[in-house]
């Protein structure tokens, strides 16, 4: 009896050290991944306070999604907080990092994922879209955003709860945003005619595929081909694109629905129409 004794508890012992050497290794792996350095040049602009280019940049702002994740003010909110699936994601405070960071810093957070001590930006940054920004797009951007007095808010944060480090070292979570971006790659062409489908192009590069692409999917994972939009007649994709109904008035994730009422009525009607031009040309 003693020795089945023994023997039971010595299996329990070994179960658990490999139990506590398994989660040690995900915890390592998980934490070696968030304080990854990266690198990629620091890129200059002049700010502006032309109104017309803040008004812009607000614009960009409302249609690149930073309101609808980073809240009303750009206080920063709480994106995604969920024990059970083992992650913790904070959108920081907007207003805070236009002052903590010098405007190179900010440019290159935004366009290459990349924070000043040289980690990474959240996973669910989509920076790899932004990566396609003009210079001009992004100085209107910028310009307003640290035009902005700072406001309360949230500190940023992305970590991992224990069960969260298990299932990034089994591969379920995505790369790090700045893992997403080859800096020596060409940036999509933004010499386009208004309204035609080259301006189509840089605008899908630059939204659509946040979501719609292999490096979206990371993100939203039921996100359609964007070949789909190659079936919408003009007046279809206007109200996709200002309500989100979708044509035939089938269901589609509400995702889509509350970014065209919240990010994609702002727009304009050239944009939605380069769109147009751009999915016919697919």
């Amino acid at each position: 009896m003693n020795r089945l004794f023994d023997v039971l508890l010595g299996l329990l012992v070994a179960i658990f050290a490999v139990a506590l050497l398994g989660y040690g290794y995900a915890w390592w792996t998980s934490t070696q991944n968030l304080s990854q350095r990266y690198d990629a040049p620091l890129m200059d602009i002049t700010l502006s306070d032309d109104p017309a280019v803040i008004a812009e940049g607000e614009r960009l702002a409302r249609t690149r999604g930073c309101f609808w994740c980073h809240g009303a003010d750009l206080q920063g909110k709480v994106y995604y907080v969920a024990g059970v699936k083992g992650v913790r994601s904070i959108a920081p405070n907007l207003t805070w990092k236009a002052r903590d960071y010098t405007t190179a810093e900010f440019v290159r957070a935004l366009r290459h994922g990349i924070r000043p001590d040289g980690t990474s930006v959240q996973p669910a940054m989509p920076t790899f879209a932004y990566f396609h920004l003009s210079d001009r797009d992004l100085t209107a951007l910028v310009s307003y955003i640290k035009s902005l007095p700072a406001v309360d808010g949230m500190k940023g944060d992305f970590s991992y709860y224990p069960y969260g480090n298990i299932r990034y070292a089994l591969g379920e979570f995505p790369p790090n945003a700045a893992d997403l971006i080859d800096p020596s790659q060409p940036r999509v062409s933004a010499d386009f005619t208004p309204g035609s489908a080259e301006h189509g192009l840089y605008l899908v590069k630059s939204t659509c595929e946040a979501c719609h692409s292999d490096n979206g999917r990371f993100r939203v994972s039921i996100a359609p081909n964007l070949q789909i939009g190659k079936a919408y007649s003009a007046e279809d994709l206007q109200r996709l694109m200002r309500t989100g109904v979708a044509l035939g008035d089938r269901e589609i994730d509400y995702q889509m629905i509350e970014v065209a009422q919240h990010r994609y009525i702002y727009f304009t009607d050239t944009e939605i129409a380069a769109l147009y031009n751009y999915f016919q040309s697919m």
